[in-house]
């Protein structure tokens, strides 16, 4: 058993997305230019099913989110493209600078059927871990009377809770975190793989996750914050009447709606912004996938890494 060294994979992983900033934007910025263009429509009916919904229409919002689909599916596999040429990249750093790039290959195709196979895999570690929950707060109903029902809810939701994230935890951290970079290297999509790589490095796994992950997350809830007017609540108050929680939802909808609109009129500042932050976020992150993956797999043959 091979151990992950912590510390030198975020380095790398920092390292990589910030001295490496020039190739990683030579490969990404024509498929990022795409994604852009082709999401000026669809965020535009965005803005009015976020307006519409503020109404309390849901039945014609959702009439107008099918359309949404076709442009999701191919930012999607634009975003695919991305991700294979950075974990490319990453894997043999010494590839030269490019001025533009785009992938639509068998890498790519494969890394989507990888990642359709991990949202399968998400989808049922959420199943059985509420099925589990659900079993428990069978096991536990005759206990429940009048007097604890309300201890009794805070402590199935708290189980539930639990499980729920206790999944998503360990579905990320053992087989998908090293997923693309099997992927990549190996030319195979294998879950099996990504798990017996990983064996014996859970919390390692989960320390380069948090370590790379968090100040991302953090960033954005600080502008969510920032940018969130003092009268918007993101979420009603507990216990809150149904004419309380329509309220919040509608000015939610509105709001959402008027960043929107801000985004796409002040568009020559946030893209380039965006595909600043692109660069360095997917550079840090699979930059952090792809080093765990070769310090696991330097004394292996190696496979040679497609370029497709």
């Amino acid at each position: 058993m091979k151990e992950i060294p912590v510390g030198a994979t975020v380095a790398h992983a920092y390292r990589f997305a910030f001295f490496d900033f020039p190739k990683i934007l030579g490969l990404i910025w024509l498929p990022a230019v795409l994604i852009s263009v082709i999401s000026i429509y669809p965020m535009r009916r965005l803005i009015n099913i976020f307006e519409t919904l503020s109404t309390e229409q849901s039945a014609a919002a959702l009439h107008q989110a099918w359309i949404l689909i076709p442009f999701l599916i191919l930012g999607f596999i634009l975003y695919c493209s991305q991700i294979a040429s950075i974990v490319q990249l990453a894997l043999q750093p010494a590839r030269q600078q490019v001025l533009y790039h785009i992938s639509l290959g068998k890498t790519v195709w494969r890394l989507i059927g990888a990642f359709l196979l991990v949202i399968l895999v998400y989808l049922g570690a959420w199943l059985a871990s509420m099925l589990v929950g659900i079993l428990v707060s069978l096991l536990f109903s005759p206990f429940v009377t009048a007097a604890n029902l309300k201890i009794a809810l805070a402590i199935t939701s708290l189980i539930a809770g639990v499980l729920v994230y206790g999944a998503f935890i360990a579905v990320t951290v053992r087989p998908v975190f090293l997923m693309a970079p099997v992927v990549i290297a190996e030319q195979k999509i294998s879950i099996g793989r990504a798990w017996s790589l990983s064996r014996g490095n859970f919390w390692r796994l989960m320390l380069i996750f948090v370590a790379v992950f968090l100040p991302f997350w953090l960033i954005q809830r600080l502008l969510l914050v920032a940018f969130l007017p003092k009268n918007v609540m993101l979420a009603a108050p507990p216990g809150a009447s149904q004419e309380v929680k329509a309220a919040v939802l509608a000015n939610v909808m509105n709001w959402a709606a008027q960043m929107l609109g801000t985004m796409l009129h002040y568009w020559y500042i946030t893209y380039p912004l965006g595909l600043v932050w692109m660069v360095i976020y997917l550079g840090t992150i699979f930059g952090a996938q792809t080093f765990a993956y070769r310090a696991l797999t330097e004394d292996e043959t190696s496979v040679p890494v497609a370029t497709d």
